[in-house]
């Protein structure tokens, strides 16, 4: 991707329920030496009692299994929050399960100038703010 481009991406299926036994990873590589913003739409994963039945991440090299998580399943985020990642290569992950299902998530992953560090800012008009790392 170049500065300025922009791609809209969601789970599988999104806004209906993504399939079980799902394991999916988005990965962007850069042409140039710009950052990655994430807006995140909606995160709408199966949680119940406090247990995780599906995992949703974002990292920064590598790939899901050898490069750095930002955002782990375990963190609320509120509608519209965007993430700002300094990198050159990013993926998104989403994990299901095959007990419950959800919406899954709608995201805009857009390359803009270097900001030179790792950030998070949250809409205003959300109640609950995602903290930074």
């Amino acid at each position: 991707m170049e500065t300025g481009e922009s791609v809209d991406v969601s789970s599988p299926g999104y806004p209906r329920f993504y399939p079980d036994n799902l394991d999916m990873t988005l990965h962007f590589i850069a042409t140039d030496n710009g950052s990655f913003a994430i807006n995140i739409h909606e995160l709408a994963l199966v949680v119940i009692a406090e247990y995780y039945y599906d995992y949703f991440t974002i990292g920064f090299g590598g790939n899901s299994s050898t490069g750095t998580v930002v955002l782990e399943e375990d963190v609320f985020v509120s509608p519209d929050t965007t993430f700002v990642l300094p990198e050159r290569e990013i993926w998104i992950r989403l994990l299901t399960g095959n007990k419950y299902r959800s919406r899954g998530f709608l995201a805009t992953v857009k390359r803009i100038q270097n900001s030179g560090e790792i950030g998070i800012k949250s809409s205003p008009q959300s109640k609950n703010a995602v903290s930074a790392f």
